[in-house]
């Protein structure tokens, strides 16, 4: 099939053209830059031998849209989206025309090309503070954090745009880590937003990190959330182009491992695997970001025939794969 890809440079979105490549599809990928830069092209054709077409271009500019699609598309993917908490809460404007506004962008041009599936990549975030655990696809709608606002608001177009013939699959991720196991291709290192790579870099000396509370009711006081493999990640989303060939209407999907790890425990593993120690400070958690947060996958495995297969050591050991080209 003919895939157009949004944000197709960018840590998940990269790690899904190479599962896609690979499945067989052709891969256009639509990018403006930003967070990512060109040399992931040749990553991607290092790992699979097919440097998929790539447009620059910024969902928030329909020309570019228009420029990039045309009636051919099979399928939508759609990973361009902004995703930082705290970033959000300074920047709510920002983040609402990128990721509610630019997603309309392509809704629209979607529509002017025919073109009527699309996979969306939502978050777990959307349920906010769980009240029961693992979380399943039918709990409580509860974002904490403008960012997780519009997932929401996002999720909720695409349902009503099945009643103009647009099927939607929403993947909901719990917390994306890793690289390839090849060592070729992982999270910029550049772009130090998440967990893993900030310990990464700090391990290195690269930066300092801040660990968000240690007090909390957990097991050894810090945050828990459900870390799944990015090349997991990747396969559900090529389970999802084979759902959508075969089912209509618009679906969610809650995608993790079902297992809670610690930050703690991901600072204790990192130190094991590349020998160094940790130093960092303990400050106030962040507003908005939740405590424990792990899901149920069994809807996945159920409707894709998906499911994680790689652990938090695993997602560790190939991050360390990956960073040592730029810290050793």
């Amino acid at each position: 099939m003919n895939i157009f890809v949004t944000g197709g440079m960018g840590y998940i979105g990269s790690h899904t053209v190479v599962k896609l490549l690979e499945s067989g599809h052709k891969v256009t990928i639509f990018d403006n830059l930003e967070f990512s830069d060109k040399s992931v092209l040749d990553r991607i054709k290092k790992i699979t031998g097919t440097k998929p077409a790539f447009y620059k271009g910024d969902i928030r500019e329909t020309k570019d849209l228009l420029k990039a699609m045309n009636k051919d598309i099979d399928v939508v993917i759609h990973f361009a989206n902004y995703k930082n908490v705290s970033e959000s809460i300074k920047d709510p404007y920002g983040y609402y025309k990128n990721n509610v506004v630019g997603t309309l962008n392509i809704l629209k041009i979607m529509r002017n090309y025919n073109i009527n599936k699309i996979i969306f990549s939502s978050s777990c975030s959307v349920h906010g503070q769980p009240k029961k655990l693992p979380v399943k696809e039918n709990d409580e709608l509860a974002p904490l954090s403008p960012y997780a606002r519009t997932k929401l608001s996002v999720e909720y177009k695409l349902d009503d745009f099945k009643n103009v013939g647009i099927d939607s699959v929403r993947l909901r991720y719990f917390n994306a880590a890793g690289a390839h196991p090849s060592g070729e291709l992982g999270e910029d290192p550049n772009v130090l937003l998440n967990v893993i790579p900030r310990i990464f870099g700090a391990i290195y000396g690269k930066m300092d990190f801040k660990l968000f509370g240690d007090n909390f009711k957990t097991k050894d006081g810090t945050q828990i959330r459900d870390y799944i493999h990015v090349m997991d990640l990747a396969s559900a989303h090529v389970k999802a182009v084979e759902y959508l060939n075969n089912n209509k209407g618009s679906f969610v999907f809650g995608l993790g491992t079902g297992k809670g790890t610690s930050n703690l425990q991901l600072i204790k593993e990192i130190e094991k695997v590349t020998g160094k120690t940790l130093k960092y400070d303990t400050v106030a958690p962040i507003y908005g970001d939740p405590i424990v947060v792990y899901g149920d996958a069994t809807l996945a495995k159920k409707e894709l025939n998906w499911e994680a297969s790689r652990d938090y050591k695993e997602i560790i050991k190939d991050s360390y794969n990956w960073y040592k080209h730029f810290y050793e």
